[in-house]
Protein backbone atom coordinates (compact mmCIF):
# COMPACT_ATOMS: atom_id res chain seq x y z
CA UNK A 1 0.00 0.00 0.00
CA UNK A 2 1.38 3.41 -0.95
CA UNK A 3 1.59 6.36 1.45
CA UNK A 4 -1.23 8.05 -0.47
CA UNK A 5 -3.52 5.00 -0.17
CA UNK A 6 -2.75 4.80 3.56
CA UNK A 7 -3.77 8.44 4.16
CA UNK A 8 -6.95 8.18 2.07
CA UNK A 9 -7.97 4.93 3.78
CA UNK A 10 -7.57 6.58 7.19
CA UNK A 11 -9.87 9.41 6.12
CA UNK A 12 -12.43 6.93 4.69
CA UNK A 13 -12.35 4.87 7.89
CA UNK A 14 -13.28 7.97 9.86
CA UNK A 15 -16.64 8.01 8.06
CA UNK A 16 -16.22 11.68 7.20
CA UNK A 17 -15.99 13.29 3.76
CA UNK A 18 -13.93 16.26 4.96
CA UNK A 19 -11.26 15.82 7.60
CA UNK A 20 -8.28 17.62 9.17
CA UNK A 21 -5.07 15.64 9.66
CA UNK A 22 -1.53 16.52 10.67
CA UNK A 23 0.45 17.75 7.70
CA UNK A 24 2.70 15.21 6.02
CA UNK A 25 5.01 17.88 4.58
CA UNK A 26 6.34 19.98 7.43
CA UNK A 27 7.78 19.73 10.90
CA UNK A 28 7.90 22.21 13.78
CA UNK A 29 10.54 23.08 16.36
CA UNK A 30 9.88 22.26 20.00
CA UNK A 31 11.04 24.43 22.93
CA UNK A 32 14.51 22.84 22.82
CA UNK A 33 14.91 23.63 19.13
CA UNK A 34 14.47 20.01 18.01
CA UNK A 35 12.46 19.22 14.90
CA UNK A 36 9.36 17.09 15.39
CA UNK A 37 6.14 16.34 13.52
CA UNK A 38 3.31 18.70 14.30
CA UNK A 39 0.70 17.68 16.85
CA UNK A 40 -2.22 19.87 15.81
CA UNK A 41 -4.05 18.97 12.57
CA UNK A 42 -3.53 21.69 9.96
CA UNK A 43 -4.09 19.84 6.68
CA UNK A 44 -7.60 19.47 5.29
CA UNK A 45 -8.54 16.56 3.03
CA UNK A 46 -11.84 16.62 1.12
CA UNK A 47 -12.88 13.30 -0.41
CA UNK A 48 -15.73 14.77 -2.48
CA UNK A 49 -13.63 17.44 -4.20
CA UNK A 50 -10.46 15.28 -4.13
CA UNK A 51 -8.30 18.13 -2.82
CA UNK A 52 -6.00 18.78 0.13
CA UNK A 53 -4.52 21.90 1.68
CA UNK A 54 -2.39 22.81 4.68
CA UNK A 55 -3.04 26.25 6.14
CA UNK A 56 0.27 26.10 8.02
CA UNK A 57 2.87 25.37 5.30
CA UNK A 58 0.78 26.20 2.23
CA UNK A 59 0.98 22.85 0.41
CA UNK A 60 -2.26 22.29 -1.51
CA UNK A 61 -3.65 20.71 -4.63
CA UNK A 62 -5.46 17.75 -6.10
CA UNK A 63 -5.23 14.14 -4.99
CA UNK A 64 -2.99 13.51 -8.01
CA UNK A 65 -0.51 16.07 -6.68
CA UNK A 66 -0.81 14.62 -3.17
CA UNK A 67 -0.05 11.14 -4.52
CA UNK A 68 2.98 12.37 -6.45
CA UNK A 69 4.36 14.13 -3.35
CA UNK A 70 3.72 11.30 -0.89
CA UNK A 71 4.86 8.45 -3.12
CA UNK A 72 7.81 10.40 -4.60
CA UNK A 73 6.75 9.95 -8.22
CA UNK A 74 6.10 12.40 -11.05
CA UNK A 75 2.71 14.01 -11.54
CA UNK A 76 2.34 12.11 -14.81
CA UNK A 77 3.05 8.76 -13.11
CA UNK A 78 0.58 9.57 -10.32
CA UNK A 79 -2.10 10.49 -12.85
CA UNK A 80 -1.93 7.10 -14.55
CA UNK A 81 -1.78 4.94 -11.42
Amino acid sequence: MSNFEYIINLVKLSGKRDMKVTCMFHVVRDRDGNLRPEKTPSCGINLDKEVFGCFSCGQKGSFIRLKSLLDDITYKEAKWQ
